[in-house]
């Protein structure tokens, strides 16, 4: 079981991170076109 919850942990944590970044990205690309 505490495999599963571990894998869990780190597909949320990645999953996390992936928005995160996704997220900085599009409000990055507004900035660009402005300039």
């Amino acid at each position: 079981m505490k495999k599963v919850l571990v894998l869990l942990v780190a597909g949320a944590m990645l999953s996390g991170v992936a928005a995160y970044v996704a997220g900085a990205r599009v409000l990055a690309h507004p900035a660009k076109i402005e300039r």
